[in-house]
């Protein structure tokens, strides 16, 4: 049953409700699946129809591009997260590196961005907002217009809440823990743990109102007329008075961008250049896999299934049992095997049979991630051989 939908525009503090939510069904014990910004149709149908009996609580995000309003609307619950968009704006401004290593930027682009946002700590009124965000989309490769960049982040959200009736969450509140509203809209007491591997280097500073640290006097007229139809919407004041002496601290500026560039190219390196099926890989793996990425589950069962101990094969075909239930048809022939051949699981040729006709089936499981598709190719005769094939 689709459950709890978390839907908002990126930086808006989506994941870490997203987790108090989750955790906080976690602490009552029904069986659930959690699906971390998997944006298609097509994995929530397919729990609708080999899972009914678990609870499925997701994360969307209107700013991406494969967004589809019908698939939040189909959840029971739906919560739309909102956040002062110029507090929206510094965050992302600050996740845009992370965004240009996942297109190949080059650690040189990043490394002169960085720069620039350094020289702001230094002096903050030596540079403006709107010439940080153009630099950011510049560093992405954008050729979209700033206005028109900027007035379509918040135009998704709003655009979104027009079709589908959903709680709205304050940010601001959100921080607070002022969740007496969500919790009876739920019914269900939120968890305080918000941690998650998604995000090891999301999380910057947890707090609002920054904002007027970042932003000049030059930059008021240009940005008010932008966020105007967004802050009236969701009650945000139109005061613009910035900070007189205004302070950035570098550890939620460029050492954040420092860090989570890191921790991203820590996570490629292992999808591309490690070679071995080490714990960091299968850790990783695992982390992927818990917030609902099918290919990673596959992945990850097929290096759990070359380890060839119990507790390795047990928590393959539970891997395989979820990919499979979320539609992948590469994930339903390898279970069949399992079943078929005792292997992780209790033989059952009846079973082995309904996921071998199911695979056979489906057509048009959509191609690996391309960040998953090298680690997949690797380790998929690996896991064969173990089955005996």
């Amino acid at each position: 049953m689709r459950h709890t939908v978390i839907v908002g525009s990126s930086k808006t503090g989506t994941t870490g409700l997203f987790y108090s939510v989750l955790r906080g069904l976690e602490a009552t014990g029904v069986p659930l699946y959690a699906l971390y910004e998997i944006h298609g149709a097509r994995p929530y149908d397919s729990l609708d129809k080999y899972a009914p009996e678990r609870l499925v609580v997701a994360k969307l995000l209107v700013t991406n591009k494969s967004f589809d309003a019908e698939v939040a609307a189909a959840f029971r619950n739906r919560l739309l997260i909102v956040r002062d968009p110029r507090d929206t704006l510094v965050s992302a401004l600050l996740f845009f590196p992370i965004l240009a290593i996942n297109k190949g930027v080059d650690d040189a682009r990043i490394a002169e961005f960085t720069t620039l946002i350094r020289r702001k700590e230094q002096d903050p009124l030596s540079v403006s907002m709107k010439d940080l965000l153009a630099s950011g989309y510049d560093l992405m490769g954008s050729t979209t217009k700033l206005s028109t960049a900027l007035t379509s982040r918040f135009r998704n959200t709003r655009r979104y809440h027009d079709q589908v009736d959903s709680l709205v969450v304050k940010y601001e509140a959100f921080v607070d823990g002022e969740l007496g509203e969500v919790e009876d809209f739920l019914s269900l007491e939120l968890s305080g743990n918000r941690s998650g591997a998604s995000r090891s280097h999301i999380e910057r500073s947890g707090k609002y109102g920054g904002w007027k640290n970042w932003f000049l006097p030059t930059d008021v007229p240009y940005f008010r007329s932008l966020l105007r139809a967004y802050s009236e919407r969701y009650g945000y004041d139109d005061d613009w008075e910035i900070a007189e002496q205004p302070v950035i601290d570098p550890a939620i500026a460029s050492e954040y961008i420092e860090r989570s560039s890191r921790s991203r190219r820590e996570q490629l390196e292992l999808f591309y250049e490690t070679k071995e099926p080490t714990a960091e890989r299968i850790a990783l793996l695992r982390a992927r896999s818990d917030t609902g990425r099918v290919n990673h589950s596959l992945s990850l069962a097929r290096l759990l299934l070359t380890d060839g101990s119990d507790a390795a094969t047990a928590e393959a075909v539970e891997r395989l049992t979820y990919a499979s239930c979320a539609g992948n048809q590469a994930a339903m022939r390898l279970l069949s095997r399992c079943y078929r051949k005792g292997v992780g699981v209790a033989r059952d040729p009846e079973r082995a049979d309904f996921w071998r006709s199911e695979g056979r089936s489906r057509r048009g499981t959509p191609d690996p991630e391309p960040v998953e598709r090298p680690l997949l190719q690797r380790v998929a005769s690996r896991a064969k051989r173990a089955l005996g094939r």
